[in-house]
């Protein structure tokens, strides 16, 4: 049995080539993870320390507070929140799209290195059309999807710090907003999924339509080349 017939009936499984590509810029994009983790951090922990420093300008204004240092502590904490978040958002945001950037410039070479070598079944299944298609819209997708996909899966720690904050400040009144909270999120998932039903439907529409267009150029090409105007 020759390589051919072993791998004919092969398939590659979905998750192969994310994995590869996680474990080729492991380190720069647990980097960037790790840097929107402590932007969302600091974000949803500012409030408090506002808080704070309100309070003691009111009790300080109504003679309560005579201790300046703890108002200059509370205003240095803010600042300091507020400048660890500005640059950790932005560390963040240029490590995830240098990732995105890099795999995106990857998976282009491949795809231009394997057209190349490809045998005639392939040529007939993948033409030059949907090649560039493919690296021109699905690579687009993939390099967003790579440098925004931690700001979705991060969600949880400013989620999870607001419902502590919401249950120490209101109490057990807030589990009816929390729970409303809930029914919106699930809400825009069944909707987020039939868009994403209907933009698959639609994508088969989209190649045929680039594949036609690049058939289409190229076939004029060749009349313009040989000058085939008056033939057809």
């Amino acid at each position: 049995i020759n390589n051919e017939e072993e791998i004919e009936d092969f398939v590659i499984p979905a998750y192969v080539i994310p994995l590869c590509l996680y474990k080729t810029l492991k380190k720069e994009y647990n980097i960037g993870i790790l840097f929107k983790i402590l932007s969302d951090g600091a974000n949803s922990t500012t409030p408090l320390v506002q808080k704070k420093l309100i309070q003691f300008v009111e009790y300080k204004v109504l003679g309560y507070e005579s201790n300046v240092g703890k108002g200059v502590g509370y205003a240095v904490a803010v600042c300091l929140l507020i400048f660890i978040s500005s640059v950790t958002i932005n560390h963040s945001f240029y490590r995830l799209q240098l990732a995105g950037a890099k795999s995106r410039a990857i998976l282009t070479r491949l795809l231009l290195d394997k057209s190349l070598t490809v045998n005639a079944k392939g040529s007939h299944n993948f033409p030059a059309s949907k090649i560039q298609s493919m690296i021109s819209t699905d690579l687009n997708r993939i390099d967003l999807a790579i440098g925004f996909f931690p700001f979705l899966l991060t969600t949880v720690v400013p989620v999870s710090i607001g419902i502590g904050l919401l249950l120490w400040n209101i109490g057990v009144s807030a589990l009816v907003g929390i729970g409303v909270f809930f029914l919106v999120i699930l809400s825009f998932g069944t909707f987020m999924k039939q868009l994403i039903s209907i933009r698959k439907s639609a994508s088969v529409f989209t190649d045929k339509r680039v594949n036609l267009m690049k058939e289409l150029l190229k076939n004029y090409k060749m009349i313009k080349f040989y000058s085939w105007e008056n033939s057809y």
